[in-house]
């Protein structure tokens, strides 16, 4: 919806292209997670499909032609990007989880990059696996941890 006319506004555009799928209604699952952080809306596209996280720019009023989905390589990781309640942003960052990771996402570059060991997400908690050396964690100043051991 447009905030200033308050008409809805289709802003689906080439999000279709980005994850490779075709250009019909059919052939894409719902939009999961929508969440904004700084000036992107990421939603997460096609849950059982691409598992495709998106970026749209909400100053330019476009998809970005970046995209964190299933890499296809037949690994034990190849989920996507999973689904969450919140998007947590700190220091121009905000996190996520792909692949069984969790990856800090850079929003000047919109660079994806793993932060520590395992995670296993579930809305409202999560199990994570510990890295050996806290002083390389970015959240441990700000967030609270389970860690079963």
């Amino acid at each position: 919806m447009d905030a200033e006319t308050g008409e809805k506004v289709d802003i689906t555009g080439n999000a279709y292209d980005i994850i490779n799928k075709p250009r019909d209604k059919n052939n894409l699952n719902h939009v999961y997670n929508m969440g904004i952080a700084n000036d992107y809306l990421l939603a997460r596209f096609d849950d059982g499909g691409e598992g495709a996280l998106l970026f749209y720019n909400l100053k330019e009023n476009k998809w970005e032609d970046k995209k964190l989905s299933k890499k296809h390589d037949g690994g034990v990781d190849d989920y996507g990007a999973f689904g969450r309640d919140q998007l947590a942003v700190h220091d121009n960052k905000t996190y996520v989880t792909y692949e069984r990771k969790l990856h800090e996402i850079n929003l000047d570059t919109l660079e994806a990059n793993a932060v520590g060991g395992g995670f296993l997400g579930h809305r409202g908690g999560a199990v994570y696996q510990s890295p050996k050396d806290w002083s390389t964690f970015p959240l441990k100043d700000w967030v609270t941890l389970l860690i079963l051991i």
